[in-house]
């Protein structure tokens, strides 16, 4: 019986997931009854094997698994044979999920530029305030309300002109920092944006499965698929990072989550905005 392993050395599971474009190395220990090493088979074109080495003096052999494109989610199924062709049934093999790879929209969509907005300002998995996924979508959501409750309450009381779609209110000076130029953004950002579609699309990378959720979410909110709700009976209109300073002294602060605070507006602008009381 032979086995299918890592390149550390530990057992590959038996069930596991490959995302396309990734590459996983690993090894099979052990030789086939005919006491040669086992030919590896893919069930599926979209994953190819390929040997990497195979000495006889050697009973690992080292492998390569290629995943090409991949469309829609579907299945391979990774088995050994005698190079006879004969199936080795003492070995088991491993069952692959084959995930399309996740891409963001396109950068000069509204639904892109917002999604961008998203995974830039919220805390991510392995970044400083993240908490958990949950808290951070609530965090996303209510950023998009922000946006939305700016637009409703009239951009140019925010400093943004007349601003009437959410695309010219982010782009809007004073709005967004490192959005005053998009698509152009900031080093740090373009950095971190780059660094997370990577990660998601690398099942190789222990932290992929976080950070696919973490872009998941914010395209979904960036779409309006999964909005949420405003949780402030005045509306949510502002928001900084947990513990930076208010925004203006218009703003009061509501809460903090996700590791930023949000603000709403004080009761003398909502009642008089364009301060003729003053």
């Amino acid at each position: 019986m032979a086995r299918f392993l890592r390149m550390d050395g530990s057992s590959l599971p038996a069930r596991m997931t490959l995302i396309g474009g990734n590459t996983l190395w690993f090894k099979v220990s052990g030789l086939g009854p005919d006491r040669k090493h086992l030919r590896i088979a893919s069930s599926s074109p979209a994953a190819r094997v390929s040997v990497v080495s195979a000495r006889d003096s050697n009973v690992e052999q080292k492998l390569k698994l290629d995943i090409g494109d991949v469309r829609i989610a579907t299945r391979a199924t990774l088995t050994a044979h005698t190079q006879g062709g004969a199936p080795d049934h003492a070995t088991q093999g491993v069952e692959i999920q084959l995930e399309p790879a996740l891409a963001l929209p396109p950068a000069g969509d509204e639904t892109g530029m917002l999604a961008r907005l998203l995974l830039a300002e919220a805390k991510g998995p392995g970044q400083p305030g993240f908490v958990s996924q949950s808290r951070t979508l609530l965090s996303m959501q209510w950023m998009r309300h922000v946006l939305l409750n700016r637009l409703k309450f009239g951009s140019r009381f925010f400093g943004a002109g007349n601003a009437g779609t959410l695309a010219a209110l982010i782009v809007a000076p004073k709005q967004v920092e490192g959005f005053e130029q998009y698509p152009a953004l900031r080093g740090i950002q373009e950095k971190n944006l780059r660094d997370f579609v990577k990660i998601a699309n690398d099942a190789t990378d222990s932290r992929h499965a976080a950070m696919r959720e973490f872009m998941t979410n914010a395209i979904a909110v960036a779409r309006g698929s999964n909005p949420g709700t405003d949780p402030c009976p005045t509306g949510l209109y502002a928001w900084r990072t947990a513990g930076e300073d208010s925004p203006g002294k218009n703003f009061v602060k509501f809460i903090t989550e996700g590791g930023n605070d949000f603000y709403t507006l004080s009761e003398a602008f909502r009642r008089d905005p364009l301060l003729r009381g003053q």
